[in-house]
Parts: structure tokens; C-alpha cells; sequence
């Protein structure tokens, strides 16, 4: 998987009808999907994974980061201050596992960015909110490379707003 140079996908509600197997009663999907994709990229983390995120509420997600933080991978995130509370969020239950949250302030402009590095090695990001209906509603777009100058400018910005933003307190 580190071989990685450059890849992107696309969701589409039309793509996500075509999830799943000929099994009558399986109910566990066998085909790739961005879901499974991006999951795949999170489980192969060994240092760090830093995500910046406006929503996440894919339980999927939660539990794959609280994994890595099993793993003794270094998890953070950084949110928008709106989203922290919201309904459906992972934040509360992700920070209640031992992953730092960093937020900005409400004046601070909106935190919109959707973006993950994993290792220092790869970047993903495009539209896509961490979210069910990203995966299985919405039309998006995500682009993972290893590609080391685009990958070095998202870790500059993640640690320039990590650096910038604080802990959230409940």
C-alpha cells in the first residue's frame, strides 16, 4: 500500500448501490469503497495520523482511530468549534479514548479543511466529510498521494493550526 504515488476516487450514491455480495442474508460488503479505502490508509498508520476535519460522525472512523491509538499511533484532530457539540459527532467519545481534539475560536474563521496525513507519508483529502452520507449519499471526491512536497505542505498546516488552535475542554 506505501508504494503509493498518486490516487483518487470519487463517491456517488449510484456507486454505493453496487456495494455487497450475491449472498442473500450477508450483510457485510466484499467490494471496495471509499469507505473501506480510506479505512485501509488509517489501519496502515505505525507513527501518527493527523486529521483535520469539519464533520465526523462515521462511527467507522471513530473506532479505526481509537485502534491506532491502541496501536501506539499518534492520533490528533483539529475541528471547527461548531462541530465539537454536534449532533452525532465522534469528538466527545474520541477524546474520552485519549485522542487530543484541538479546536479554533469562534472568531477564527471556519475550519473547513477534510484532510488526513498518515505517517508524514501520505495524504488524503478532497470534499469529503467523515461522515455516512459522504459515504453513501453524497458525491465527493478524495485524493490520497504520497507525493512528498504535497504531503510536506499538509503537515506544515496541520501543525501551524495544531499549534494555533487549543484543547478543547468539555
Amino acid at each position: 500500500m506505501r508504494a503509493i504515488k498518486y490516487t483518487k476516487w470519487i463517491t456517488s450514491p449510484e456507486l454505493s448501490k453496487q456495494i455487497g455480495c450475491q449472498e442473500v442474508k450477508c450483510s457485510f460488503s466484499h467490494e471496495e469503497t471509499s469507505l473501506s479505502r480510506l479505512l485501509a490508509f488509517i489501519y496502515s498508520a505505525k507513527k501518527s495520523i493527523s486529521v483535520a476535519i469539519y464533520v465526523l460522525t462515521c462511527t467507522e472512523f471513530s473506532d479505526a482511530l481509537i485502534n491506532a491509538l491502541g496501536r501506539h499511533v499518534k492520533v490528533r484532530i483539529i475541528t471547527d468549534h461548531s462541530e465539537v457539540n454536534a449532533t452525532n459527532n465522534q469528538y466527545h467519545h474520541l477524546m474520552s479514548s485519549g485522542i487530543s481534539v484541538r479546536t479554533n475560536t469562534p472568531n477564527y474563521m471556519l475550519m473547513h479543511h477534510k484532510f488526513a496525513v498518515i505517517d508524514d507519508e501520505i495524504v488524503a483529502t478532497g470534499s469529503f466529510n467523515w461522515t455516512r452520507t459522504a459515504v453513501l449519499g453524497n458525491c465527493e471526491n478524495v485524493i490520497v498521494t504520497s507525493d512528498k512536497s504535497v504531503v510536506n505542505s499538509y503537515v506544515k498546516q496541520f501543525e501551524k493550526l495544531w499549534n494555533e488552535f487549543a484543547p478543547f475542554n468539555e
